[in-house]
């Protein structure tokens, strides 16, 4: 498993990233988190499946109630603060990005994407 300062690290533009812009200049704290529910606005959702070929299920099973969830807090200019997470889905990694709620178990999924 990488570090999050690899993979954090900027990345060429892909279709469908959230940007190139150098996520380690901006990148936080890191802190464990446990997830008991995710929120997922139907847009979420269509974009996962159309943009990233990713179901909420798959997400969902990757984050919900997994332990040692270790995610490093982001501030991005226009959307705010957000909550990284590296995980594996179908055996490939994947940057999950989380905003958080007003109930530290309870977070809205802003999307996720694999990272190759």
């Amino acid at each position: 498993m990488r570090s999050w300062a690899e993979v954090t690290r900027p990345a060429p533009p892909q279709r469908g990233s959230l940007s190139a812009v150098p996520y380690a200049s901006m990148v936080t704290t890191s802190q464990t988190v446990w997830i008991t529910e995710l929120l997922v606005s139907n847009a979420t959702e269509q974009k996962l499946l159309r943009r990233h070929r990713i179901s909420v299920d798959e997400v969902e099973h990757a984050v919900v109630c997994a332990r040692g969830l270790r995610g490093s807090w982001h501030h991005h200019p226009d959307r705010g603060r957000r909550l990284l997470l590296q995980v594996t889905i179908r055996g490939r990694e994947a940057l999950v990005v989380l905003y958080p709620t007003v109930d530290q178990y309870v977070w809205h999924l802003g999307s996720a994407y694999f990272r190759s």
